[in-house]
This record gives structure tokens, C-alpha cells and sequence, in this order.
């Protein structure tokens, strides 16, 4: 093994130490790792450049700044408001809907977020119940389409700069919306085994 490779491994272990067990700003860890590697010419200052300006890349913070600012106007969290009925059964199917069908076009996580809020306050079920089906149905939504999830995009931005064509848009909505349905059912005739538990707000 060479010291250039000894050098790598010693900055790839480092960045994994550096996120997992300091209080660091992930940006501020890679930030020192990159430029670790620059300063010992293990990447060069074009190969950074080439990756910053990824179309893949771009698009997924695209997709961040539009879900941050529909986050902000409260759209999202006013629907999901008016998702719990008094009928367990409605409210479970309109909030799959909902986190499923926005997952496919925005960032999961932000779904969720605000999504998180009207569940926990409903003074109808356990929120318990349906928090759980909630990250499954923003996950499988994230499946759906090219934008869906990150993963998609960089995996489309790897085959495109490997010289090969990269995804459809719609090339995954098949097998997404598959087994989104089938895991739906599956989900709503799991959801007795999950713990009945109201919260402190509902109570």
C-alpha cells in the first residue's frame, strides 16, 4: 500500500470519526477533508469543481429550497390538519396519501417534518400509530420518480458521467408506486402491533 492510499483511508476514517463523534458542522468536516486532499494533490482543484457543478447535485438543492419554502407557508402542515378524521381508517389512507404523493415531488424529510405537528396534536388516535406509517409512506413515496429521493439523482449523475443515458423521469413510477401500495396494506394491518400511546399534547 502506498502513502498516497495510507492518506486517504486516514482522511476517509477521519471524516467518519469527524461526523460521528464531534460537534462539528458536517459542512466544516468535509470542507477540512477536501482540503486536506487538495493540499497532498490526492484531487484536483478541477475534479472539485466538475463535482460541485454535478446536475444531480444542483437539482437535489433545488429541491431542498423548494421544499424549505413550501414548508414555510405552511401548506403542508395545514393539509395534514385536515388529514385525521375519527375514523382510524380514513385518517390512515389520507395521510399515506398525502406523505406518499409529496415524498414523490419533494424532499422526504421536510414532508415529514411538517407533517409531524398536526399528527402529534390530533385529538383523535395515537399519534403512535401513525408516526411510524408516516416514515414509511414518505420513504416508499421518494421512490416514484427521478427526484424522489437523492439517491436516484446521484445514481442518474454517475451513469451520466460515465457516458451512459441516465433515467426518465417516470422510470421508476411502476415499481414505486408497487410497492408503495403493497406496503400500505401491509402497514395498516400492522399498525395494532404498534404501541397505543398518546402524547403529552393530546392528552
Amino acid at each position: 500500500m502506498t502513502w498516497e492510499q495510507v492518506l486517504v483511508l486516514v482522511v476517509f476514517v477521519g471524516t467518519i470519526g469527524g461526523l460521528a463523534f464531534t460537534n462539528k458542522r458536517p459542512s466544516s468536516v468535509f470542507a477540512g477533508s477536501m482540503l486536506i486532499l487538495l493540499l497532498s494533490q490526492q484531487i484536483t482543484f478541477e475534479a472539485i469543481l466538475k463535482n460541485v457543478t454535478n446536475t444531480g447535485l444542483v437539482t437535489l438543492v433545488l429541491l431542498l429550497l423548494v421544499s424549505h419554502s413550501i414548508d414555510k407557508t405552511a401548506f403542508i402542515k395545514r393539509l395534514g390538519r385536515a388529514i385525521v378524521r375519527k375514523s382510524f381508517t380514513q385518517s390512515f389512507w389520507r395521510m399515506f396519501a398525502v406523505a406518499f404523493s409529496s415524498s414523490a415531488l419533494l424532499n422526504n424529510t421536510a414532508i415529514v417534518a411538517s407533517l409531524i405537528g398536526p399528527i402529534k396534536q390530533n385529538q383523535q388516535h395515537a399519534p403512535s400509530r401513525l408516526l411510524i406509517p408516516l416514515s414509511y409512506a414518505a420513504i416508499l413515496g421518494g421512490t416514484v420518480t427521478l427526484i424522489g429521493t437523492s439517491t436516484n439523482l446521484i445514481v442518474d449523475s454517475f451513469l451520466i458521467e460515465q457516458g451512459h443515458p441516465g433515467f426518465n423521469f417516470f422510470d421508476f413510477t411502476l415499481f414505486g408506486l408497487t410497492a408503495g401500495l403493497a406496503c400500505a396494506v401491509l402497514l395498516f394491518f400492522l399498525t395494532p402491533l404498534l404501541p397505543n400511546i398518546a402524547s403529552n399534547e393530546s392528552q
